[in-house]
């Protein structure tokens, strides 16, 4: 298991666990990061020895909006997070879905959402053969949505990564069948906690992450997994990885 922590291109963390060895750029995720920041920035230096993984933009990017102008505007935020992603080298880039669910508009999805985002996907996959680009959930009930694109698509640069403090909260199946379903897709996990009532974004310690079975399963599977942590609490990662080691996990290492 390789481990790794947020990483704010504008106030890097002071501190970086021994235990990490992938740093996560968060800076796409903030808004208008993109739009004010410019090639010739100049940053605080990365230690080459560290995975890079970039969170591409969010905040209101429908990649299936039956709006062109929408989509885009998609593109262009897509667009530049991997051109950031690339500038640093980064193994993979991972966009949240914003696949809305409670809509349950069937017409809406299948007449507009899905052929849109599969069309999306195939051309930003097809643009950017040279890095992994990952699809996470965020409302899904289940991993079918994602699946669907995925599928459709059928990139080799194209996969899914397993946001396991959203699925806590949106999942209505178990997740460790939702992780079984992905696994050859996969690549990151994030992880963070709550107690269902809301995307909270706890420490491991906190709500029902260490009590829902699956995750157990999850973390104990022995397989090659990659985990971010996603607490909102910045300056306590230690927490976090003290939590997994005295969970005792096969294959945890730097």
């Amino acid at each position: 298991m390789k481990l790794g922590i947020e990483y704010d291109l504008l106030q890097p963390p002071r501190d970086i666990p021994k235990e990490v060895s992938i740093l996560n750029i968060i800076n796409p995720l903030i808004p208008n990061f993109l739009e004010e920041y410019h090639p010739n920035d100049t940053f605080s230096p990365i230690d080459p020895g560290y995975e890079i993984i970039v969170d591409g933009s969010f905040i209101d990017l429908n990649t299936g909006s039956p709006e062109r102008v929408v989509r885009d505007i998609a593109k262009k935020k897509v667009s530049e997070s991997i051109a950031l992603a690339k500038r640093f080298n980064a193994s993979e880039v991972i966009f949240l879905s914003n696949f809305l669910p409670f809509l349950n508009e069937k017409r809406y999805y299948e007449s507009w959402y899905f052929s849109l985002s599969i069309e999306f996907w195939k051309e930003i996959t097809e643009r950017h053969p040279d890095i992994r680009i990952s699809l996470a959930n965020v409302f899904e009930f289940s991993p079918e949505p994602l699946m669907r694109i995925l599928e459709s698509v059928d990139a080799p640069n194209l996969g899914l990564a397993f946001d396991l403090g959203h699925a806590l909260v949106f999942s209505r199946v178990d997740l460790f069948a939702w992780y079984q379903q992905i696994k050859p897709y996969l690549f990151t996990l994030y992880a963070h906690s709550n107690d269902r009532s809301g995307d909270l974004h706890l420490h491991l310690d906190e709500g029902v992450f260490l009590e829902d079975m699956a995750v157990s399963r999850i973390l104990n599977s022995g397989d090659d997994l990659r985990l971010l942590f996603k607490s909102f609490n910045k300056d306590s990662y230690d927490r976090d990885i003290k939590v997994l080691h005295s969970l005792h996990l096969p294959g945890m290492h730097p």
